[in-house]
């Protein structure tokens, strides 16, 4: 659940995302950040445009939804 009040109930667990990086891509395929991935973000500066894209989960059976659950930009300040 999240938030103080757990209103917000998810059971999906993601699958896959890919990581942009200043434009830069690269794939996870579960749900933790590659070695690859947390070097990019080890050495970004303020500026940089981080975007976690076409995210893709399954259910609690383990079935995969079918749309994104779309995906969250940030730039760093």
């Amino acid at each position: 659940s999240y938030g103080p009040d757990g209103l917000l109930e998810l059971k999906y667990t993601v699958t896959s995302f890919p990581l942009m990086v200043n434009n830069i891509g690269t794939q996870s395929n579960g749900n933790k950040f590659t070695k690859q991935q947390l070097e990019q973000l080890s050495k970004l500066k303020q500026g940089s445009t981080i975007n976690i894209v076409d995210v893709k989960v399954k259910d609690e059976k383990g079935v995969p939804l079918k749309k994104n659950i779309g995906g969250i930009m940030l730039i760093l300040n």
